[in-house]
């Protein structure tokens, strides 16, 4: 049985070109009033560019809020400009990985991190892929690869894939290929 709370009041106490910092006034289900402090942040997209061999496209950079390197699927969050999910995705995989896609499909979404952040995030595979020149955002000193997709599923074992999101599409996507592209 779930029980929604109540928002009395919102505050922004930060926002930044990336997100919010919001702060409501909120009445819990107990009848308690408290603060409830989230990020609000546009939808996001995480891709899995697949190569005809069987291979993913995937980006790494050093993550300053865990002080170390990260090997992740390319993502992004939808920005100004981006007409919806789909063209966000475009762009960030013409960004990150400098890859274009001919076909393109939504296979999914879920919540980041549902009790820090209201994003979600919106999985696609993209294939018939056309090298193109990357161009990354200021904020991304990108490494690029292509992994055999059973190396993922190594990689993750091992740790060294272990962002959330990333091993979350991963997984979302095997789940729905058992059999067909996923092994």
């Amino acid at each position: 049985m779930h029980q929604e709370w109540q928002t009395i009041k919102s505050n922004e106490i930060h926002k930044n070109p990336w997100y919010r910092l919001v702060q409501d006034d909120v009445v819990m289900p107990s009848g308690q009033v408290g603060k409830y402090t989230y990020i609000d942040r546009s939808p996001g997209v995480i891709i899995l560019a697949l190569t005809p061999g069987k291979e993913l496209y995937i980006v790494g950079q050093y993550r300053y809020p865990v002080k170390k390197f990260s090997w992740e699927l390319p993502m992004g969050a939808v920005e100004t400009g981006d007409a919806d999910v789909l063209s966000a995705a475009k762009r960030e995989l013409l960004e990150e990985v400098g890859v274009a896609a001919a076909k393109w499909t939504e296979f999914g979404h879920f919540d980041f991190c549902n009790g820090l952040c209201n994003q979600v995030a919106h999985i696609f595979v993209a294939e018939d892929l056309t090298q193109q020149e990357a161009n990354p955002a200021f904020t991304e000193f990108i490494t690029m690869k292509r992994v055999p997709i059973n190396e993922i599923e190594q990689m993750i074992s091992r740790g060294e894939i272990s962002n959330a999101p990333t091993i979350s599409a991963f997984y979302r996507f095997q789940l729905g290929n058992k059999g067909e592209q996923g092994r």
